[in-house]
């Protein structure tokens, strides 16, 4: 007796939304998987992480496009079985791969893309109902052409329905403080996950059990009213919600005046939770058979399961994420959650971060706010007057001024410290600007917000090591500080305002000759009252302070 092979499967519309998910399982069911893709698409720098997948799963590629006549009916004369997945734009002309198989002829199945809910068993209103008349019209062309075809209803993708809970855009989370029911919330609904549809999907194409009928997936642990959803999702979160029902007039008011997509989405939700589409007729043997009992060897995601995902995901956008971009703390019921198997979630707690150990020297100066950043080994400056415990957002503490060393801490004794660079902190207006330095140094701060010059990488290095320097291009107006063709000199010159960094120029070095840099030394003495910052070429002789 001849060993059963699986059938060979194309998968139009293969890379979308739930096609992808649709290959997935076929390569894993172990059938010969081909996706119809158009040329111009392999070369798609946004997909190529997901064809390196469709390729280690197996999956053959077919060269065409569904407006291709010819390279559609080439396509579907190697495999046995033909899935259609593309999106709603693309459902009237479905036509063309019904009359492409028509003239292949040698397919043994086709499952066009009508994924949701039964279109001839429903309340529809417009702008949905003529959605669901293109694929009333697909199924009447299949029918009068003597195609063998399948029907999938697997009526709400949950993916797609659940981690909103349903709720109208523009609401994209579960909600944690009211939700919107339309109508009493009483007519049950049915959620099937992605990947479980395409799993059911995949089991019926060699089955006769489905040949020319619909395969309804409605598992009856994903059957459920709105109000059993709600109560199911309070349970998850640990707070009641506050529930506000919406009658049948107002929600039909609402689709006639809500623009798109809004209406849309009102609509099916109207044939769903108001009209109750999903389960408000039995499943016939002469049309349809139920997926999950035909089929008990699947493992579905059940929506309990699915709506722990959603809170732990949840919890994990609003304690990572957005405290990230140092957003105000979220509204209450946003805040994580922890719990243990017998209690109930209970929200956390923000605690303030512990304080920073004392300094050794901090019994010989006067109490002090918190330690500036751990780059800057100096203490904060006296706090401003003003207060700013109003504020919600974390401010960034003030530059600190420049202090003596304890006499404990040994000097430098031949160059100043090498140290790390770091940016300044952003100014705030409620700080006060710090004091100038002492007179006797005229200090001049420049400061440029550029990316950092390569050639003072080495000042970043504690101990660099000796590199040769690399020949410097003689175009440019004078080398950089420390090259060999510099004169050896203290006060060293900055090539171009390219390092964000705190320079300081020192005034009674401004008549310091240097032959290399005569030009930039006449240009400072022209203006050196002047703010310096209009001449960051030319800026004078800059010594960098470490």
């Amino acid at each position: 007796m001849a060993e059963k092979t699986n059938s060979k499967i194309l998968i139009i519309g293969g890379t979308g939304y739930f096609g992808k998910a649709v290959v997935e399982a076929s390569a894993k069911a172990g059938h010969p998987t081909f996706a119809l893709v158009r040329e111009s698409s392999l070369s798609n720098p946004d997909k190529a992480s997901l064809y390196d997948k469709f390729t280690s799963l197996g999956v053959h590629f077919l060269i065409g496009d569904m407006y291709d006549h010819q390279s559609l009916v080439n396509a579907i004369k190697q495999v046995d079985v033909v899935i259609s997945t593309v999106g709603y734009l693309l459902l009237d002309d479905q036509h063309k791969i019904i009359s492409a198989i028509k003239e292949a002829g040698n397919v043994k199945r086709f499952i066009p893309s009508e994924f949701g809910i039964d279109v001839e068993r429903n309340h529809a209103v417009d702008p949905v109902k003529g959605l669901f008349e293109k694929k009333v019209k697909t199924r009447r062309l299949i029918e009068a052409e003597g195609i063998p075809y399948t029907i999938v209803v697997n009526n709400y993708f949950a993916g797609f329905f659940l981690p909103k809970l349903s709720q109208p855009p523009p609401v994209a989370v579960a909600p944690r403080d009211k939700i919107t029911i339309l109508g009493d919330g009483n007519p049950k609904a049915v959620f099937n996950k992605e990947e479980d549809i395409a799993t059911y999907t995949i089991k019926a194409v060699d089955d006769p059990r489905t040949l020319n009928k619909i395969l309804y997936i409605r598992p009856p642990a994903n059957t459920l009213s709105f109000n059993e959803l709600v109560t199911l999702w309070e349970g998850k979160i640990g707070k009641t919600l506050e529930r506000i029902y919406i009658p049948e007039e107002q929600v039909l008011k609402l689709i006639q005046e809500s623009p798109h997509p809004i209406n849309a989405f009102l609509s099916i939700n109207h044939c769903t939770y108001v009209k109750g589409d999903h389960t408000n007729y039995e499943i016939e043997p002469s049309f349809g058979v139920e997926a999950s009992a035909l089929y008990p060897d699947v493992k579905y995601t059940t929506v309990d399961e699915f709506l722990n995902h959603i809170c732990f995901s949840s919890t994990h956008l609003f304690t990572v994420i957005l405290p990230s971009f140092f957003l105000p703390p979220p509204h209450p019921h946003l805040l994580p959650f922890s719990s243990t198997p017998n209690d109930p979630p209970t929200p956390q707690t923000r605690e303030p971060p512990p304080p920073p150990p004392p300094s050794p020297a901090s019994h010989l100066r006067k109490p002090s706010p918190p330690p500036p950043p751990p780059h800057r080994a100096t203490p904060a400056p006296t706090p401003h007057p003003r207060d700013t415990s109003s504020l919600s957002l974390p401010l960034p503490s003030p530059t600190p001024h420049r202090l003596p060393l304890p006499s404990s801490t040994p000097r430098p004794t031949s160059r100043p410290l090498s140290r790390p660079i770091h940016p300044a902190p952003l100014p705030v207006a409620l700080h006060p600007a710090p004091p100038p330095p002492p007179p006797s140094l005229a200090l001049l701060t420049l400061r440029f917000a550029l990316p950092p010059s390569p050639h003072f990488a080495h000042h970043r290095e504690p101990n660099p090591p000796h590199r040769e320097p690399a020949p410097y291009p003689a175009s440019h107006p004078y080398p950089p500080a420390g090259h060999p063709s510099t004169p050896p000199s203290r006060a060293q010159c900055h090539p171009h305002p390219s390092s964000f960094r705190r320079l300081k120029v020192r005034s009674h070095k401004a008549t310091e000759s240097c032959p290399q840099n005569s030009a930039m030394h006449r240009c400072f003495s022209k203006h050196r009252s002047l703010n310096v910052k209009k001449f960051p070429c030319h800026a004078g002789q800059l010594q960098r302070e470490f």
